[in-house]
C-alpha cells in the first residue's frame, strides 16, 4: 500500500516560496513516484545501467528545475537512490540531504505530508514548501515489462481520504 498523492499546482508552490533564491527540490522515489506514474501514464521505474531510475518522479523534478531556472532561480535537485522513500532514509541519505540543503533558503518536496515533515527534520532551519498533497491510499499489481516496472491500472485501487 502507498500514500496517494496529487500535485499542487505551479502557481501554488511559486506563492508559497515566495522571494527564495536559491531552491532545493527533492522527490520521493516511493509514493509520490507511484502517484506521478499513475496521473502520467509513465512507467515506476525503468531499469538503467546506473540502477533502477523513479520514471515520475524523476521527471517532475527535471520539469521543475527546468521550470524555476527560467524565472531565475538557483535551483538543484535531489532524489534518494531506490528502494528508500522520504519518510524512511537512511543515515547515509540523511546526511546527504543535509549537506545538500547547506547553500539553499528554501526546500520543495514532492512528497506526501510525512516525508515533508521528515525533510523539515533534516533541513533544519530552512523553509520547506509541500509540491504534493496527501490524498489517500492506493493499492495495485505492479509487472516488469523489458525494461522497465509498470502499474497494472486494471488493479488500481485508490481510497480517498475524508475529512470532517
Amino acid at each position: 500500500m502507498a500514500v496517494y498523492c496529487e500535485p499542487r499546482t505551479d502557481a501554488e508552490v511559486f506563492d508559497e516560496i515566495g522571494g527564495a533564491k536559491h531552491i532545493l527540490l527533492v522527490g520521493c522515489p516511493s509514493c509520490a513516484n507511484v502517484s506521478y506514474s499513475i496521473q502520467k501514464d509513465l512507467p515506476l521505474y525503468e531499469f538503467t545501467s546506473a540502477g533502477l531510475r523513479a520514471v515520475g518522479t524523476g521527471d517532475e523534478i527535471q520539469r521543475l528545475v527546468e521550470l524555476f531556472a527560467q524565472r531565475g532561480l538557483d535551483v538543484d535537485s535531489w532524489l534518494p537512490g531506490i528502494p528508500a522513500s522520504l519518510c524512511m532514509l537512511d543515515e547515509k541519505a540523511r546526511n546527504d540531504l543535509f549537506d545538500k540543503c547547506e547553500h539553499i533558503d528554501t526546500v520543495v518536496t514532492l512528497c506526501c505530508e510525512t516525508g515533508t515533515k521528515n525533510v523539515g527534520d533534516i533541513a533544519r532551519g530552512k523553509r520547506v514548501v509541500s509540491g504534493m498533497n496527501a490524498r489517500g491510499l492506493l493499492a495495485g499489481v505492479t509487472k516488469a515489462q523489458t525494461g522497465k516496472m509498470v502499474f497494472d491500472k486494471r488493479t488500481l485501487y485508490i481510497k480517498r481520504f475524508v475529512f470532517q
